[in-house]
């Protein structure tokens, strides 16, 4: 109780590059320590999870991806951190409550900027596109919101869900925005354009970042364990053969990783990760490893040959 731990796996050899402990601050005790949500710069050198949900514990990472240094700053105890996302060029880091506000904290000054960037966006899930031009947060109002990174007042709402949103996606060019809502439908965009190109419903949005993108296409987890895919280029969706649950796409090769089994034994938690080649579907790799702990995320970090954080 009030402890939490950070593993650095190396994917390839499933070894223990690392790992961190610290103790949450937080003067109530009976608070739950969970880590609710993590995040990973762009370029692997700085990580960022909450704890006990209003508590934010920043990382940063040496060359070989080991932990090198960790620091704590706390938001208001009234507010409940749903996403985290860095900035491309890893000075920033945003800040969503799926109850309120989205922040901004500046990484240089060890700030939190007020006002928030966005005020009673009540969002589950931010991201980044991959230039970090623009923002796009998916919504409990039933929308999707999107703003340029140094405007903040450059909001444009896309209205085109029945339900609320928890999951987002932008594909590795930028060009597409891919949302989950509660009621299972996925909602493709076309971020130019601003309009919805296609949806269709996926079963189940199994939690908010259920959602993974990859060169050519959109992954999502059914009901039935099997993944989903649509294609950008033929505008089709289809069940794939695979199972597992989507934890991303090399931006190089297009290769997707699954965690294909996930099980918890105590405090215990085993998993087996699998690489496919879409399309062919052919298995590139599989690496199972066991961590003295309860999962909460696994982040990859694509600079030190696909390790898992």
């Amino acid at each position: 109780p009030g402890i939490a731990f950070v593993y650095v796996i190396d994917f390839q050899t499933s070894a223990i590059k690392s790992r961190i402990e610290f103790a949450s601050d937080h003067e109530n005790e009976n608070m739950d320590y969970r880590t609710i949500t993590s995040a990973l710069s762009l370029d692997g050198t700085k990580g960022a999870m909450t704890v006990a949900e209003t508590q934010i514990r920043l990382l940063s990472f040496d060359r070989s991806g080991v932990i090198a240094s960790g620091s704590l700053f706390r938001i208001e105890d009234s507010q409940s951190v749903s996403s985290l996302c860095f900035s491309a060029d890893a000075t920033r880091l945003f800040v969503s409550h799926h109850r309120s506000d989205i922040w901004e904290f500046n990484l240089n000054s060890g700030k939190l900027l007020h006002p928030p960037i966005l005020a009673n966006a009540r969002s589950f899930s931010i991201m980044s596109s991959g230039s970090g031009d623009w923002m796009v947060a998916a919504s409990l109002d039933h929308t999707v919101k999107l703003w340029d990174t140094d405007r903040p007042g450059s909001l444009v709402t896309l209205n085109g869900h029945r339900e609320e949103v928890w999951s987002v996606a932008v594909s590795s060019d930028s060009r597409w925005i891919a949302t989950g809502g509660q009621n299972g439908e996925i909602v493709v965009w076309r971020e130019d354009a601003g309009r919805t190109n296609e949806s269709f419903d996926a079963d189940s949005i199994s939690n908010k970042e259920s959602i993974v993108a990859s060169s050519g296409s959109f992954f999502v987890p059914s009901l039935d364990g099997k993944l989903r895919e649509y294609n950008l280029m033929s505008r089709n969706h289809s069940t794939t053969p695979v199972s597992g649950y989507p934890v991303d796409a090399s931006p190089d090769s297009g290769s997707l990783t699954l965690a294909a089994k996930v099980s918890r034994t105590g405090r215990n938690t085993s998993i087996l990760l699998e690489t496919w080649k879409p399309g062919s579907w052919t298995k590139e790799a599989s690496r199972a490893f066991n961590i003295h702990a309860n999962l909460s995320y696994l982040v990859p970090d694509h600079r030190h040959g696909f390790p898992v954080v």
